[in-house]
């Protein structure tokens, strides 16, 4: 069984969650510092932000659900739990966690 590409660029992907944490901190960051400007500012975030977490969640748990994942099972409960934290690490250790079947291996050499 051989490992498919991940619908959307590893870069991309990154670069969607990196944008996500820092406007995630950034609407914190306004919310905690006027309550009042919060109010207009959360008609803007709220949907962005839900596109930049809700997109990467969804192309991350198709990519561990078809892929040969070591330890698929805790890669699924992980990003379920903690998020943009999990789909960090998989990108980041996506190479090294994909299984290469003896069959691969033969067809390669």
């Amino acid at each position: 069984m051989r490992s498919r590409p991940l619908l959307i660029k590893k870069t991309i992907l990154l670069a969607m969650i990196i944008a996500s944490m820092v406007l995630a901190a950034v609407a914190i960051y306004v919310r905690l510092s006027d309550p009042v400007s919060s109010l207009e500012t959360a008609p803007v975030l709220i949907p962005v932000l839900a596109l930049l977490q809700i997109t990467p969640w969804i192309v991350i748990l198709i990519d561990i659900i078809r892929n040969p994942v070591r330890n698929k099972a805790l890669w699924m409960i992980g990003l379920i739990t903690f998020g943009l934290l999990v789909m960090l690490l998989y990108l980041l250790t996506r190479d090294r966690n994909l299984i290469e079947h003896p069959a691969v291996l033969a067809e390669e050499r």
